[in-house]
């Protein structure tokens, strides 16, 4: 991504998680969309939309909004990022972690399994 800084916010995910819903889309459509559903004025909206734009998650042109990455990818990219600053790196330290405060449940554990035996890890 183009940005030094990529992470977003909660609202600024909010509204990009919208795009990646609906794009390519009318920028008009999502200044609408925003005033309704998070009371933000037309100002807001441009300026939340240039900031990911900048950060290199969409574009825009001829006022229509698309996506440069995908949602997916993105937060991947985040997950990773998180890790490496969080956890020295170390998806173990991670995941230990994360069960310590959040148990799995069966299906949670069959998909990980199955996630790991279609990459040929176990």
């Amino acid at each position: 991504m183009r940005g030094k800084n990529s992470t977003i916010g909660v609202m600024e995910s909010k509204f990009a998680d919208k795009v990646w819903e609906i794009a390519p889309v009318p920028s008009s459509v999502l200044v609408k969309w925003a005033q309704e559903e998070l009371s933000w004025a037309n100002t807001t909206t441009y300026t939340v939309l240039r900031r990911l734009c900048e950060k290199g998650l969409f574009k825009t042109e001829h006022a229509t909004v698309s996506t440069l990455i995908s949602r997916k990818d993105f937060y991947a990219n985040e997950c990773v990022k998180f890790i490496d600053a969080n956890f020295e790196g170390s998806f173990s330290d991670f995941f230990d972690a994360y069960i310590t405060k959040k148990e799995l449940n069966e299906d949670d554990v069959e998909a990980v399994k199955e996630y790991l035996k279609d990459r040929g890890l176990i």
